[in-house]
């Protein structure tokens, strides 16, 4: 188990570039009912389907609101199946300030929808970083319409304040969904738009 030492103060757990699968378990039975930990950085480390599983079982299984994990990056890593973080992001929605899932992949229209309904339950998010993800597989007119939805849920994010959405493909009526955002954005500070590439998917 994680104990905290000398310290009354929450502790970053920054393992980016330093777990493999087979370290992760470990890794996961010190977070049980982690009071201690509350930013937790698993980027970069070239985690599995079956990694995410793990990950977002025991974080749904955090004690308590006031003492969940606040701050959660998963960024660079192999995700190529969302449905796990969709379920922890469902459940678990209320707990996080900042949250990092880029380059995952969400390549159906339908774990597109299901992550637009999530991200409107992010009450308390600060910081939402969501660069490179893959959401048009090989239909991208189909999933248009479902990023224009998830790009506009955006706009109900009240608290806010940095947005880095780089390296991510859109069509061009998602820039202009989020120009007509940012006036609902109050306590917006930071927009990252860099290497955004935009698309002539049709949206119906």
């Amino acid at each position: 188990m994680i104990r905290q030492v000398a310290t009354s103060k929450p502790l970053k757990l920054n393992l980016a570039g330093l777990v493999t699968s087979q370290s992760l378990d470990y890794i996961l039975s010190g977070l049980k009912n982690n009071a201690v930990v509350h930013e937790l950085n698993l980027s970069d480390n070239l985690l599995n389907d079956e990694d995410l599983t793990k990950i977002c079982q025991r974080l749904r299984q955090q004690p308590s609101e006031s003492v969940a994990l606040k701050r959660l990056k998963l960024h660079s890593n192999e995700f190529r199946e969302p449905w796990p973080f969709l379920d922890l992001l469902n459940d678990c929605s209320s707990h996080y300030t900042h949250l990092n899932f880029s380059n995952m992949v969400f390549s159906s229209p339908e774990s597109i929808q299901m992550l637009s309904s999530a991200i409107t339950s992010l009450k308390n998010i600060q910081e939402l970083a969501m660069c490179g993800l893959d959401m048009f597989g090989t239909s991208p007119d189909q999933a248009a319409p479902k990023v224009v939805v998830l790009f506009s849920s955006i706009g109900q994010l009240r608290s806010l304040r940095c947005l880095d959405l780089s390296k991510n493909k859109l069509p061009t009526q998602v820039c202009l969904k989020m120009i007509e955002t940012m006036p609902r954005l109050p306590r917006l500070q930071t927009l990252v738009l860099s290497q955004v590439n935009l698309t002539d998917a049709v949206v119906s």
